[in-house]
């Protein structure tokens, strides 16, 4: 065997080493990262429609005030979305580019303040959204809640994939090309129980740090200022 032969030979085994160290068995290489091999690669405009909404014209009062639910961006904050802020007519509706959303359809902001670009949530109710939202509507409803932990944990990634200008935005034909991991409904299904009750957690945590810190706000009002008094046991005099 000439030294070239060789070198090529350690070479290959070399490189399938290290493929092997990267890919553990039962596992495999993808767009979006090393994966089990049971799952599956797919875009979201493969899983989904993808589409905006739009808003009435705020001069014309009858568009406005009605019982139909328009939600925008302010609401995005990767969890569920159980209200709207606004509400408006079916003349509204008729007059702009507006559209319904199913409940279950998971919004995406487009662009906006600060973090809000790349923020998703899901519905719980049909509601109209405006053109700032981007309404990911999955034609398997089963993988909405899986597909939402799987954004939110992509979230700076996405932000990423902005368009450039005046003002950074996420546009339609980005989303569509977004890859995600997506394994067999029921693991799905598992997977998103899991992560829902850990974020259930998390609220009930912050929710009772958030009511300690006003108990020691309270406190501190009263104890510093001297409104309320603590009884100290003072040292015996000789």
């Amino acid at each position: 065997m000439t030294v070239s032969n060789q070198v090529t030979e350690v070479g290959v085994k070399y490189l399938a080493e290290v493929a092997t160290e990267i890919v553990p068995a039962g596992y495999k290489q993808t767009e979006v990262g090393v994966i089990p091999e049971d799952w599956e690669f797919r875009l979201i405009g493969k899983i989904a429609n993808v589409f905006s909404g739009g808003t009435p014209n705020r001069k014309i009062a009858d568009y406005w005030g009605g019982e139909i639910p328009w939600v925008t961006t302010t609401l995005i904050g990767g969890g569920q979305i159980s209200s709207a802020n606004e509400f408006i007519t079916s003349k509204g509706l008729d007059s702009s580019a507006t559209k319904w959303c199913k409940k279950g359809t998971i919004l995406m902001a487009m662009y906006g303040q600060g973090k809000t670009r790349g923020k998703v949530a899901v519905l719980v109710f049909d509601s109209t959204i405006n053109q700032a939202c981007a309404a990911i509507e999955l034609k398997d409803l089963n993988s909405n809640n899986f597909v939402l932990h799987v954004l939110n944990s992509m979230y700076e990634k996405i932000r990423e994939l902005s368009n450039s200008g005046g003002q950074e935005n996420i546009s339609s034909r980005i989303i569509k090309n977004i890859g995600i991991p997506y394994p067999s409904i029921e693991e799905q299904t598992a997977i998103a129980t899991i992560l829902s009750d850990m974020d259930t957690e998390i609220q009930t945590l912050q929710q009772r740090l958030s009511k300690t810190r006003q108990i020691k706000q309270g406190m501190m009002q009263e104890l510093l200022t001297g409104k309320t008094r603590l009884k100290i046991a003072l040292p015996e005099t000789a």
